[in-house]
């Protein structure tokens, strides 16, 4: 499965949402029944904590919550294996549903609603990760896909993606839908708070009945995450873009590996913006161990010939199946280390989300 993009915007979390989420319904054409309310959810997710500068303001266009990043290096992270994350979406008897013709001619319907999200932990540091109470928001359902919630708050926003459209050079290709499970990213912090906690990870219904043997191939998409780069103190975005996203799992050796191939690492200089950083990461690849229905490890920037480029200073990978015999792997993922950008080495951090779905 090709990404259409993969760069990353550092200080704008929802205009990727809008990247991976928009259009589309079934592959045959048909109409897709749209999701109904109320959702309850589970899932986990990686959380680490960045030199940040926090806005959080009500003005008369809405909530607006920035976490642009100030650091590279975290200050703060979740435990080993990430953190629990329930809520709860109901119907918003004051909002209203929107239905639209997607990608593929269907239609699909973003839901008004009463979005609740509770981190099951804060980090080992002491920081604190703000829960989502009863906020007004949306969840996006198409072509039979999970549930996608959006929300905003003060001090705290999620921003999921299951659907995905993949184009290349502005021209669809085709989509990814997740039945059973969607990739998250959370966002918490305080108005004039210097320091903010990212989040990647999945909500979903986790696989009661795991393969015991056998090989599953899994091709999907990656949304990127918080990332950037430290130019001599000003920290730029940095993304790999287009590319191949496609994982394997190994159930009886429990093992689930790949990650992306055929990309550019991509990002912003001070004389320009987008343009490739280093010629030699072309991917990224994870390693993980599967126990039960989710899988840990660690992941890097890679080349052409699946070695880490640069040095790793710390990594971590926490996933899951989801769905009926494992029908569907989301995991999130960081990645600290240092290599060169732009033509010098330089720290950096990366993370994101993968989705993929068994063929």
């Amino acid at each position: 499965m090709h990404l259409k993009s993969l760069a990353i915007m550092a200080v704008c979390l929802p205009f990727l949402t809008a990247c991976g989420t928009s259009g589309g319904t079934t592959a045959a054409g048909g109409t897709t029944a749209a999701g109904t309310l109320p959702v309850n959810v589970n899932g986990r997710m990686i959380a680490r904590q960045f030199a940040s500068q926090v806005t959080g303001t009500n003005g008369q266009n809405g909530i607006t919550f920035t976490t642009p990043l100030r650091g590279v290096r975290s200050t703060d992270t979740s435990a080993a294996g990430g953190i629990a994350l329930t809520g709860q979406a109901v119907t918003d008897p004051n909002g209203t549903d929107r239905t639209f013709v997607g990608q593929l001619g269907g239609q699909g319907a973003q839901r008004a609603a009463l979005i609740t999200a509770t981190p099951g932990a804060n980090l080992q540091g002491g920081g604190v990760i703000n829960p989502i109470a009863n906020a007004t928001g949306t969840v996006y359902f198409e072509n039979g896909n999970y549930g996608d919630p959006q929300v905003t708050t003060l001090n705290a926003a999620v921003s999921a993606v299951g659907v995905y459209n993949n184009f290349q050079n502005n021209v669809f290709q085709n989509q990814v839908s997740l039945s059973d499970v969607t990739t998250i990213r959370y966002r918490s912090g305080t108005n004039g708070g210097n320091a903010a906690i990212y989040g990647v990870g999945y909500i979903g219904n986790a696989t009661a009945n795991m393969p015991a043997a056998g090989q599953a191939t899994y091709t999907g998409f990656f949304e990127g995450g918080t990332s950037g780069y430290n130019d001599g103190g000003t920290i730029r975005d940095i993304g790999l873009r287009n590319g191949t996203v496609s994982m394997t799992a190994d159930f009886a050796a429990g093992t689930m590996t790949g990650g992306i191939t055929g990309a550019t690492f991509n990002g912003n200089t001070a004389a320009q913006n987008n343009v490739v950083l280093n010629n030699q990461i072309t991917g990224m690849n994870i390693t993980t161990n599967i126990a039960g229905n989710g899988f840990t490890g660690t992941a890097a920037l890679v080349d052409n010939a699946g070695n880490t480029v640069g040095n790793v200073a710390s990594s971590e990978v926490v996933g899951g199946f989801f769905g009926d015999a494992a029908k569907n792997a989301a995991a999130g993922l960081f990645i600290e280390g240092t290599a060169n950008i732009n033509g010098a080495n330089r720290d950096y951090v990366f993370s994101g989300v993968l989705g993929g779905v068994k063929q």
